[in-house]
């Protein structure tokens, strides 16, 4: 049986299915201790796939099977259909998308419910996220610092605020590379 690995190489040559597999199956391995699989169908897609021409990527899960992933054309194509433009904005598209699936596969145990204001503003996501983030960023990502908004009155209405202390709704939402510049943001400068 071919392996997905082989089908990749066979469609995008060996150099690029080798990346591809190896940051599958680092993410799988070490980010996610195992707990999710790296065989899994991915697909770079030269064109966009998706809706509003701004999707970076997409998990498909299919319940009871590992999920496909989808690499857009943001960061395939070019000259040669089926290029990497920047290795390490691809690798972050591949760790959201695979904490997509432990988000579906083990935090959710495939029970995803209706997210209301969409996977990435659920708290499942914030779990998976702070699951991988030692391994992704070398930090521990604890509730304590999850997003949490509060209400607040201006000039007459009420607003959503973010509390002092945590991370936002959009820094976990564009995880890895959003917590990444925010945990820079923080640091002291040499």
């Amino acid at each position: 049986m071919t392996t997905f690995r082989e089908a990749a190489a066979t469609l995008y040559g060996t150099e690029t299915a080798n990346l591809i597999y190896d940051s599958v199956e680092w993410t799988a391995e070490v980010a996610f201790r195992g707990e999710i699989t790296a065989a899994r169908p991915v697909i770079l897609a030269p064109i966009e796939m998706g809706a509003y021409n701004r999707h970076d990527g997409w998990y498909g899960p299919r319940k009871g099977q590992a999920g496909v992933i989808l690499v857009n054309r943001h960061h395939v194509g070019g000259s040669d259909w089926f290029n990497i433009k920047d290795v390490d904005s691809f690798r972050d598209v591949l760790i959201h998308e695979m904490t997509h699936a432990y988000q579906t596969e083990v935090v959710l145990k495939w029970n995803r419910p209706k997210f209301g204001r969409g996977p990435h503003r659920h708290e499942s996501w914030f779990e998976a996220v702070s699951f991988a983030a030692p391994a992704v960023l070398g930090v521990e990502l604890p509730r304590s610092v999850w997003p949490s908004r509060k209400s607040v009155r201006v000039g007459g209405s009420i607003q959503k605020e973010n509390r002092v202390g945590h991370f936002t709704e959009v820094e976990f939402t564009h995880w890895p590379a959003g917590l990444r510049k925010a945990i820079d943001r923080a640091q002291p400068a040499p």
